[in-house]
């Protein structure tokens, strides 16, 4: 979950480039927003690069589903 510096909420789902079909929410591993998450912690700042410029969000939450989290746990292992 991100938040700009106008207060404005964005819950995004990062997915595979072939999951993002149909599913509202979702963005690809690929894009430019989905980059600029990576590796980023609660509180962090993303900063975008929009062909308008570049935009601020920050880190509100990371969720991630349960599978996802069994498989990032086991690699730390």
């Amino acid at each position: 979950e991100l938040e700009d510096e106008e207060g404005t909420m964005l819950k995004v789902r990062i997915v595979g480039p072939e999951e993002i079909y149909g599913a509202k929410d979702y963005i690809s591993i690929d894009s430019p927003m989905a980059r600029a998450c990576i590796g980023k912690t609660v509180d962090d700042e993303v900063i975008v690069t929009l062909p308008t410029g570049k935009k601020t969000w920050f880190v509100n939450e990371i969720h991630y589903d349960n599978e996802t989290f069994a498989r990032v746990r086991s690699k730390k292992s």
